[in-house]
């Protein structure tokens, strides 16, 4: 067996195609996958509609939080905004004052998988609420 330029060309060919392959399907899959998440990002569209809570129910609107007690009364909570992250809403409310210079707002987190549970976060000012667990109704 000789050298032969051409054959040793062609298999250092096949195998730069084979790595340079593979690199793009990496990149493609992250791509995908980073494609994914940011599709997955919360909106404030997760948290409109009914939820269903162990002392009260919530059905959001975008411009209004109604809370339905079980004893038939409601409380209407008018909305300024909601603030997003990653895994979290954020709901500032009009007309209740600020606490210690901060706006008055919620917090809803833990949001599972499919979003059909959360959690509002216990609130060390404001209306000083425990944390309360939602499941959609």
């Amino acid at each position: 067996m000789g050298f032969n330029r051409k054959d040793d060309l062609r298999e250092v060919g096949y195998a730069y195609l084979a790595v340079y392959g593979l690199g793009v399907l990496l990149r493609s899959d992250s791509g995908d996958a980073a494609a994914a998440a940011t599709a997955q990002r919360l909106s404030a569209d997760v948290l409109l509609g009914k939820w269903c809570g162990e002392t009260a129910d919530y059905l959001f609107t975008r411009k209004k939080l109604t809370v339905l007690r079980p004893d038939g009364s409601t409380r209407e909570m008018p909305i300024a905004r909601f603030v997003t992250g990653p895994d979290w809403i954020q709901v500032y409310w009009l007309g209740l004052p600020p606490t210690n210079g901060v706006a008055a707002n919620t917090l809803f987190n833990e949001f599972s998988p499919d979003r059909r549970t959360m959690n509002q976060q216990r609130q060390d000012i404001g209306d000083k609420g425990p944390l309360r667990i939602f499941r959609r109704c």
